[in-house]
């Protein structure tokens, strides 16, 4: 159910719930990023690089 290269780890692990009950949970590592486009470079490298080294520009709702 998940994209390749979004899951880092799954398993079940030891934990204690809200509570204070020990029992066991699955836990489930996600990168963190949308795994099927890159994002960014947000900002340019230098103060003089060109519009290709300067990443994305957000101005309003146009990118």
């Amino acid at each position: 159910m998940f994209m390749d290269g979004a899951v880092l780890a799954a398993g079940i692990e030891d934990c204690t719930v809200s509570d204070g009950s020990e029992t066991t949970c699955h836990s489930i590592t996600i990168a963190g990023y949308p795994v099927n486009h890159d994002i960014g470079s947000f900002c340019p490298p230098t103060t003089v690089a060109s519009v290709e080294e300067g990443g994305t520009l957000l101005d309003s709702n146009a990118v």
